[in-house]
């Protein structure tokens, strides 16, 4: 049987690659990235609004410069006090969690009730959270539901899905489980939580009810179109497009990617996030000192069962993908995944027998793929972070990333 102090030992390791993006990519650094920061450092010192806000965004991640929330929280005032839409957001976050200033609710409404007001999606959401928890603000649902309606007519899934929760409970507004269905329905084209909901307010109308949420959601759509509201962005011509850009500029392509690759990657994407969740449970029970080591080899053979037709799965959508840079991307981080589900194999097999040995030597092996397969992904999240680090919010920006791939509908 093998010792309590291995397994820590290997825990310690195997961690890193368990993680799905883990913040240890983003400590390296490219030329490029830091050629980058000095260029807008130098406007940003002239006085220019936007570049003011990407210095402080860099700062904040640490892209082209060691990572400094204070810094970070200078720049974002710098520009947010020109009236910057994403800085007064930022600053306003900042202030909430206390990253880089002192943790502060009257400032953080303050900063986020002014990019609100311009129309940025994300503060809204932050102020219908706001009035509803009376975080900075004294708790008025109905100030919480104009605000999430804001969000929601500018088709933010979450604010949506907010509108339906507050309608069932009748929270800030009458309760009305038709209207309740109707957002639900709305929110629940990408949010897998909303569709949950949806199910639960579904059995309690009629059919006639239920056929009613369906025309109301069909009006709200509508109603969505119509507003359009301003967006201090530019618009992109669609959703599509905006996510072809996106992923065009992660995986550094030499050439735009199609829809077909962009759905390929986008269903690599959630494959990776269902190996991890996989993998997992398997780590959980290396760590509990509960478990027998020969219980955990049994229970892991199920396991990796599961993680080898992920894997598969994975392989698959990484040969279907056409532009080069993006399938050969892919392609490198499916064939680490065979290493590293070969290494768990051996471990499951040294745990079984009780070889510390080959135990010790699994885990070096793994933690070599690990950081291999985190220098493969590390550019495409700094790029990502790149893109839409002023956008991101609560630091989410793996769960943006999750959102903008269920548009394409995998």
């Amino acid at each position: 049987m093998l010792t309590r102090k291995p397994r820590a030992w290997l825990i310690a390791m195997l961690m890193a690659f368990v993680a799905q993006h883990p913040a240890q990519i983003l400590a390296g650094m490219t030329a490029e990235e830091v050629k980058s920061f000095e260029e807008y450092k130098v406007k940003a010192e002239r006085g220019d609004a936007e570049a003011q806000g990407i210095i402080g965004s860099n700062y904040n991640f640490g892209i082209g410069v060691t990572k400094d929330l204070v810094e970070a929280a200078k720049w974002y005032r710098k520009a947010a006090d020109q009236g910057n839409v994403y800085a007064q957001n930022n600053l306003g976050m900042a202030y909430k969690s206390g990253e880089g200033v002192a943790k502060d609710f009257e400032q953080a409404i303050l900063w986020l009730r002014k990019a609100a007001e311009q129309g940025l999606v994300y503060s809204q959401l932050s102020m219908g959270r706001a009035y509803s928890l009376g975080e900075g603000v004294e708790k008025d649902q109905a100030e919480s539901v104009k605000w999430y309606r804001k969000a929601a007519m500018q088709g933010h899934a979450g604010a949506q899905h907010h509108m339906g929760a507050c309608y069932a409970l009748g929270q800030g507004v009458a309760k009305d489980e038709v209207e309740a269905y109707a957002y639900l329905n709305l929110a629940g084209i990408t949010d897998e939580e909303a569709r949950k909901n949806l199910v639960i307010i579904e059995r309690k109308l009629s059919r006639d009810e239920i056929s009613e949420g369906q025309k109301r959601t069909r009006e709200l759509q509508r109603e969505i179109e119509r507003s359009k509201p301003a967006d201090p962005t530019p618009k992109k011509a669609s959703r599509e497009d905006e996510l072809i850009e996106l992923y065009t500029h992660a995986y550094g392509c030499s050439s735009k990617l199609s829809l077909s690759d962009l759905r390929q990657i986008a269903r690599f994407e959630k494959l990776q996030a269902d190996w991890n969740a996989a993998l997992a449970p398997l780590v959980k029970g290396l760590r509990d000192p509960n478990i027998m080591p020969e219980d955990w080899a049994r229970t892991a053979h199920l396991y990796l069962n599961e993680v080898e037709k992920i894997k598969v799965r994975m392989a698959i959508s990484a040969a279907q993908v056409e532009e080069s840079k993006a399938k050969a991307t892919l392609s490198q981080i499916s064939d680490l995944n065979n290493q590293i589900f070969s290494a768990w194999v051996e471990i499951r097999q040294a745990v079984s027998s009780g070889d510390s040995d080959a135990y010790r030597r699994a885990g070096v092996r793994s933690q070599s793929l690990a950081q291999e397969k985190a220098n493969v992904a590390g550019p495409i999240l700094r790029r990502l972070r790149d893109k839409l680090g002023d956008k991101a919010v609560e630091g989410a920006l793996e769960r943006e990333m999750r959102d903008l791939a269920d548009k394409v509908g995998m």
